[in-house]
């Protein structure tokens, strides 16, 4: 990214000095956003009040640096103004992730950057840690030259490539024995509220008729975790392998249904209920992507500790299940 500021009465110094302390480390917004890619706007400098951007692909010793995308004369208070909309939502669901993993450890800053490589980049398994690592690959760089523009002129309204990306990305960990359900869920949930669009594209997603349906089926499916042990990684793992279509849904909770009969786990009202629901969902309205992410949501639903606070209500739902 090259940035040339422009403004009135700006001298030779004021452009080295400009490109001197763009070149320092980045400025840290907090610990809980930090993107390096609207650093620049925070120029001091008042004569300085717009700016060109480049966005270019490095050469090499035989090649020169090529121009990708050039956006001239956005103004600094609107990517100031662009950049405080982008961190409050960052520090959202910084705080609604920290709260739900519940984790001791501080854990990483929600980035533009980041977010987008977590869900298009490639998964790989380390051997050495046994950990799966997301690496970049050509999708995530075409994908970040496409959409940074938008970003930068606050015109980014949608992007059709992240749920099937993310569902691919879960499902790879998933079968890794790695699972990134819980930490990817935050930066699409980042990537869709930075959008700058009249409706919340996340809620608009758990409100389809697929999604519900998907989280009633995880939630079904999961005593079939313990019960069988290869389920996570040849079900979970493959689960928009075995639903691309509305049929091969219903063969996959006939399937589902078959096996809590088998290991003696009583959801009879619920195989009923999602029956129901399924055959009554239009094909028009059937979304493998969106019963997925229900579904991951449903079956990796964080539960917490029974506490003497929620004892009845939890007794009440084991009387209702077990009925």
């Amino acid at each position: 990214l090259i940035v040339l500021p422009s403004g009135n009465n700006l001298t030779d110094e004021d452009y080295t000095e400009f490109q001197n302390k763009n070149n320092e480390t980045s400025i840290v917004n907090s610990n809980e956003y930090n993107d390096s890619l609207f650093s620049f706007a925070f120029a001091e400098n008042n004569d300085i009040t717009e700016f060109d951007l480049i966005l270019c692909k490095k050469g090499g010793m035989t090649s020169p640096d090529s121009d990708l995308v050039e956006i001239s004369g956005i103004e600094k208070s609107k990517l100031r103004q662009t950049d405080e909309r982008i961190s409050d939502v960052a520090h959202q669901i910084y705080q609604e992730r920290k709260q739900v993993i519940n984790s001791d450890k501080e854990l990483l800053p929600l980035s533009i950057e980041y977010s987008f490589l977590n869900i298009l980049g490639n998964p790989f398994y380390d051997e050495k840690s046994q950990k799966v690592k997301i690496v970049e690959n050509p999708k995530y760089r075409s994908h970040l030259i496409k959409v940074l523009p938008l970003i930068y002129l606050d015109n980014y309204v949608n992007d059709n490539v992240l749920l099937p990306a993310f569902i691919q990305n879960v499902e790879s960990s998933i079968r890794s024995d790695d699972n990134k359900f819980a930490f990817l869920k935050y930066d699409l949930k980042f990537l869709y509220s930075i959008q700058n669009s009249k409706t919340d594209k996340y809620m608009e997603l758990t409100e389809t008729k697929s999604y519900k349906l998907g989280f009633k089926l995880g939630q079904m499916s999961k005593p079939l975790k313990n019960a069988i042990a290869s389920f996570q990684k040849s079900y979970v793992g493959m689960l928009t392998r075995r639903i691309t279509t509305k049929d091969d849904c219903i063969k996959f909770v006939n399937d589902i249904c078959q096996k809590l009969t088998m290991h003696e786990k009583a959801y009879g009202n619920a195989c009923a209920e999602v029956y129901n629901e399924l055959s009554n969902l239009p094909s028009t309205e059937y979304d493998k992507e969106h019963i997925a992410f229900g579904f991951f949501e449903g079956y990796f639903k964080y539960e917490p500790n029974v506490s003497k606070k929620n004892l009845q209500k939890r007794l009440e739902k084991i009387m209702a299940d077990y009925q």
